[in-house]
């Protein structure tokens, strides 16, 4: 014949909406635009209002930034999109693994090929060495599709010698140089940085 009374919370998602006010306006005053960029991070191990808030400021402390960009030129062939490179410049406060987002190369006077290389810093994810560590510990089957590409870097060196045929005697050697003039390439040696 006792009255019991039960009281109790129920267990409901807990939905958060954060944003970091200063990074929209960045990237509006950058890219234009609204400079608002969207994403949805569920966790089903968060019960608790203030740990999800917690979180989602993390989130966006991590990939809700303007990563660093560095912009640099070289002579130098070799360098492709998708490459992670060391650079070092310490009165700068460079000194870190970036990752190339682009190369452009302009020729100069018929002699030089001369690479724009721009190259964005991993900080935000930790690090591009962490970021492509705990890519590979999800274990994740990659798929190809047919319109796909994959670009393996080579880098092949060989040197030319000449000869005349009727004394065998070496004339010297001579070292290959990328022709990038229009018309100036002569057929059976010409060089292409892609293979498709």
């Amino acid at each position: 014949g006792a009255v019991i009374a039960l009281t109790y919370q129920g267990m409901f998602q807990i939905l958060v909406d954060e944003r970091i006010d200063a990074e929209i306006l960045a990237r509006r005053a950058l890219e234009g635009g609204t400079g608002v960029y969207e994403a949805i991070a569920d966790d089903p191990a968060i019960n608790m209002q203030p740990v999800a808030v917690q979180k989602a400021l993390a989130y966006l402390r991590k990939h809700g930034v303007i990563p660093q960009t560095v912009q640099f030129e070289t002579d130098c062939p070799g360098l492709r999109p998708g490459q992670l490179i060391t650079i070092k410049f310490v009165s700068a406060g460079l000194n870190d693994y970036y990752l190339i987002e682009s190369v452009n190369m302009r020729d100069l006077q018929g002699r030089i090929n001369r690479y724009r290389v721009s190259a964005v810093s991993g900080d935000a994810l930790g690090g591009w060495l962490e970021w492509f560590s705990a890519l590979a510990r999800q274990a994740q089957k990659f798929v190809l599709y047919d319109e796909d590409q994959v670009s393996m870097l080579r880098e092949i060196t060989d040197t030319v010698r000449v000869y005349d045929i009727s004394i065998e005697v070496p004339l010297g050697t001579v070292d290959r140089i990328p022709e990038s003039r229009v018309e100036k390439a002569c057929v059976g040696f010409s060089e292409t940085d892609w293979v498709h």
